[in-house]
C-alpha cells in the first residue's frame, strides 16, 4: 500500500520498517503495522488490502511473514479471506486486541 496506491501523501504514511532485533515476530510487527493501518482507514471497513506478492514488494518481507500476518489479523476478526478475490477489511478491532507493542 504505497502513498501513491492510497492515493496519500507520502509524509502522511508511515512506512513499515521491521525491527529484527526485538523481541517480536516480523510477522506480528507486520500485523500490529497494518491494524495501524486500518485504524487510519488504510483500506477503510470493506476495502481490499493489496495482494499478497504486491505486499512482499511493498513491505520488504517474505510471502510467508505476509501470509502469517494477515492470518493474525483474520484471527483477530480484522480481516476476511475470499479466494481468488483478496482480503477485505472487516473493521478495527477494540484497542485491546492483543496487539504487541515495540
Amino acid at each position: 500500500m504505497t502513498s501513491a496506491n492510497r492515493g496519500l501523501d507520502s509524509s502522511a504514511v508511515p512506512d513499515f520498517v521491521p525491527d529484527h532485533t526485538a523481541d517480536v515476530y516480523v510477522y506480528v510487527q507486520l500485523a500490529d503495522f497494518l491494524v495501524d493501518e486500518i485504524r487510519a482507514g488504510r483500506p477503510p471497513a470493506g476495502g481490499r488490502f493489496l495482494g499478497e506478492d504486491e505486499m512482499v514488494g511493498e513491505y520488504g518481507v517474505s510471502l510467508t511473514t505476509v501470509r502469517r500476518a494477515l492470518a493474525v489479523l483474520r484471527d483477530r476478526g480484522v480481516v476476511r479471506t475470499v479466494p481468488v478475490k483478496g482480503t477485505f477489511v472487516i473493521g478495527p478491532p477494540p484497542a485491546d486486541d492483543g496487539a504487541q507493542s515495540g
